[in-house]
């Protein structure tokens, strides 16, 4: 595909070396491209020159250099087309100080077309180079319920997963679960006491975080039932028989429920360990920041005193030997460094958390580790998720359970489904879950991460725009399509095109050429200036891929998915698809199967399904 504003860049550099020539001035090689930006919505070209920026080398009025530069890139555009060489610029006009451009209609047309043809549902993927990529996400705490605070980290990490995996890197996910720490030892506390008094049986993790929130308002009441919770967990570390087999069953109860909540989201690992995995490094780690000189101690405590007012200090021994998050997260990147020889390593993780891995990504340097691997630890912060009461807690029981909210987006996507007379009850339940999960995951991805969110119910399931829409267009499609007598199959090339089984959610069209015809025979003097609007969009795709991955932010693709489904909902409302013209209706046929496949893809980028009715 043509990089038109690569192409645009070289050919307006080469006309402003002429005018600098003439004027005696040294340009700079790259100065084109601080001058060319899109045109924004108001304006009809396509990209715009300014010429202000030119002005103090030039010593002229903006409004000047670009009749100039107007005049000599009408001569250039004129001399391309003498020799029969391509030249993408239909037209160029100057105003205001700007020289404004347009690209020739089928540039935008026949590079979406043959792309498609070549690349299918590969049509976003970039040319770049292949890295390793790790994503951890998700991350959820042992013995505790999985509510809204790890539902945002998870849905961005598996997007996050989703969209290096089509730009074609080798991408491992990870799963590091929160199996250790102090709070064990106030759970086996609690458990000890009152174990006989729960069934363990119909909801464990409901039963253990009771016991949690009791017995934390106990350790606020009794220092020593605090002091005896911290034995308790030293204990634990110290390979303690009968508390190590406790904890092994909180585990196990724990994973059972977490992955009846990732079943649902369509959300799988490559890799889940959890902080106790690496319980047996942390007397390595220790001895390797002692050896560095990097140790300091602290009243019986060791720390890391950066010398750093943003850095300050961090704990990594208390002073009855327990390590921390911060130690344990050492020995998982140094692990990672050795098992993956990564390129980049992400941590999904909420901002609130911004300052250690500032501190983790320091450590690592001081201890000599290679700065590839230093540089490619990247803190992938998103804003807390808060209750309109204030932020959540589970040690005072104030959350709210994904399993909870899921079942409630069903329900709310039923009663809405519920007033149409076109369905069964079978179907209803089917497209309750895709739509209601799907809404869930969309309004976790729409906006900039680091934003913080105050939690409300009806915007989470405003059913009026976000996903919900997105996939009432491409059922819309499919419906014309089927009528236009397309059949609806999966396509085995692609059948597992994100590198997971599950990621098939793929309506993909096997026998376009038998309806629609091949596309290099399309008429494109058909298509209106609203098909027009539809290609141009549909030809950013694969920049805003590749906006969205260098930027980490979901929400740029989620914006893009919502302004091609409104471009074809204003084409569908205004124009008719299928037509008695044959030649007309082969040609909207190839376009808005071409907005189908768009949307498609980057539906199945946030782990979306893709309803047959709604």
């Amino acid at each position: 595909m043509i990089d038109i504003k690569s192409t645009i860049i070289k050919l307006v550099n080469e006309v402003l070396n002429e005018i600098y020539i003439e004027k005696g001035i040294v340009k700079d090689e790259n100065l084109a491209d601080s001058l060319i930006e899109e045109s924004s919505s108001h304006v009809s070209s396509d990209y715009s020159i300014t010429c202000f920026k030119l002005a103090k080398d030039l010593k002229e009025n903006p409004a000047k250099i670009a009749e100039d530069l107007n005049t000599k890139l009408n001569i250039k555009i004129k001399e391309l087309e003498e020799k029969n060489e391509e030249c993408i610029i239909e037209k160029s006009e100057n105003l205001s100080g700007y020289v404004n451009l347009w690209i020739k209609k089928e540039i935008y047309i026949k590079e979406v077309l043959d792309s498609l043809d070549e690349k299918g549902m590969f049509f976003g993927k970039g040319e770049k180079k292949k890295e390793k990529v790790l994503v951890e996400y998700s991350s959820p705490n042992i013995a505790k319920e999985f509510h809204i605070g790890h539902l945002k980290t998870t849905l961005i990490g598996e997007m996050l997963y989703r969209l290096y995996k089509y730009s074609g890197d080798d991408v491992v996910a990870i799963n590091h679960l929160g199996d250790y720490g102090t709070q064990f030892g106030k759970l086996i506390e609690g458990y000890l006491r009152w174990k006989d008094e729960y069934s363990f049986k119909e909801n464990a993790l409901e039963d253990l975080n009771n016991i949690y929130v009791r017995i934390s308002n106990l350790c606020k009441e009794d220092e020593e039932v605090l002091e005896k919770c911290r034995d308790n967990f030293k204990k634990l570390e110290d390979g303690d028989p009968e508390y190590v087999k406790i904890w092994k069953e909180f585990v196990n109860l724990s994973l059972e429920e977490f992955f009846k909540v990732y079943d649902i989201l369509n959300v799988s690992f490559d890799e889940i360990k959890g902080e106790a995995s690496y319980s047996e490094d942390m007397l390595k780690v220790v001895d390797m920041l002692e050896e560095k000189g990097l140790l300091k101690d602290s009243e019986g405590a060791k720390i890391i005193d950066f010398n750093d007012d943003k850095l300050k200090e961090v704990l990594i021994v208390k002073s009855n030997g327990s390590t921390l998050y911060i130690t344990r997260d050492i020995a998982a990147a140094l692990y990672r460094i050795k098992t993956y020889d990564y390129d980049k390593s992400l941590y999904v993780v909420a901002s609130e958390q911004i300052l250690h891995f500032a501190q983790l990504k320091e450590i690592l340097r001081l201890m000599g580790i290679d700065q590839k691997y230093v540089d490619g630890l990247i803190h992938v912060p998103y804003g807390m998720i808060r209750l309109e009461s204030g932020k959540m807690s589970t040690r005072e029981g104030n959350v709210i359970k994904v399993r909870n909210l899921l079942e409630e987006a069903v329900n709310r996507t039923k009663k809405i489904l519920d007033e149409k007379d076109n369905l069964d009850e079978d179907e209803k339940e089917e497209i309750a879950k895709k739509v209601g999960i799907g809404a869930v995951i969309f309004a976790n991805l729409n906006t900039q991460l680091i934003k913080d969110e105050v939690f409300i119910w009806d915007n989470v399931l405003n059913f009026q725009g976000g996903s919900p829409y997105i996939q009432y267009i491409c059922v819309r499609i499919n419906s014309i399509l089927k009528a236009a007598g397309f059949k609806k199959e999966v396509d085995k090339k692609n059948e597992n095109f994100l590198g997971k089984d599950k990621n098939l959610f793929i309506n993909y069209i096997d026998n376009i050429e038998e309806i629609a015809g091949k596309r290099e025979d399309i008429d494109i003097n058909i298509y209106s200036d609203k098909a027009l609007e539809i290609f141009k969009k549909l030809h950013e795709f694969k920049d805003k891929i590749n906006e969205s991955r260098e930027k980490r932010e979901p929400y740029i693709l989620a914006n893009y998915a919502l302004d091609l489904s409104k471009l074809f909902s204003e084409y569908y409302t205004n124009e008719k698809i299928l037509v008695e013209d044959e030649k007309e209706q082969k040609a909207k046929l190839h376009l808005i199967y071409a907005v189908l496949q768009v949307l498609t893809i980057t539906l199945n980028i946030f782990g979306i399904e893709i309803p047959d009715k709604m």
